[in-house]
């Protein structure tokens, strides 16, 4: 994942692999199954972001013949549909993988929701609108705004990475404070809230 492919070299609009087990049960089955005749991707005349482009196409269920890893680096959305905690630890592999996150609905909790601007890192549709995904995503946003935010995806995607058990307190330094790893956010956020006295009783910091 350390050559992280640009959107504009990408395959695929948008995918998901994950299983059907888990909190966003209904909505990871509406993801997977066939869409009604005339909400296919295919039927869509333009599935370009750019003149020249070949055709996106979607993997839904399936990896395709990539590997999971693959996948990601070739997707420019990666669905993410609620998962057995607030938020799904494929959150991690979509972000380090340079792919757009895509919150479906609004239920999902973001990670330093009160650090990080989600709004220019990832999108978010409603559970209705899930028929129409690849509609949304190929007509509302263009190469330009994708290859914002997956400039932006770049800065930010240390916070959700944690060293594993093994290693050792220099490099735990080095990846949770020095590269602005999630304990660097973590320190921030609680030191704005000792500062702010942030939430009060009648402030609400989850949808």
């Amino acid at each position: 994942m350390s050559k992280v492919r640009p959107v504009r070299d990408r395959s695929v609009l948008v995918s998901f692999s994950g299983s059907l087990w888990g909190t966003g049960i209904l909505d990871r089955m509406k993801l997977v199954c066939s869409r009604p005749s005339g909400e296919k991707f295919n039927h869509i005349p333009n599935r370009r972001l750019f003149t020249n482009q070949d055709p996106l196409r979607t993997l839904f269920g399936t990896n395709g013949n990539y590997s999971y890893i693959e996948l990601i680096n070739d997707t420019i959305f990666c669905a993410q549909p609620a998962g057995t905690t607030s938020w799904a630890s494929r959150l991690l592999d979509t972000m380090y993988g340079g792919c757009i996150p895509v919150f479906i609905g609004e239920s999902a909790l973001r990670p330093f929701h009160d650090m990080i601007d989600w709004s220019k890192i990832s999108v978010r549709i409603s559970a209705g609108d899930i028929n129409k995904i690849e509609e949304i995503l190929l007509t509302r946003y263009s190469l330009e705004d994708l290859e914002r935010m997956q400039a932006n995806i770049m800065l930010v995607r240390n916070a959700l990475l944690y060293p594993l058990d093994d290693t050792s307190p220099e490099e735990i330094q080095e990846q949770m404070i020095d590269r602005r790893g999630p304990l660097w956010y973590a320190l921030h956020s609680t030191r704005m809230r000792m500062l702010t006295k942030w939430p009060v009783d009648d402030v609400y910091d989850r949808p």
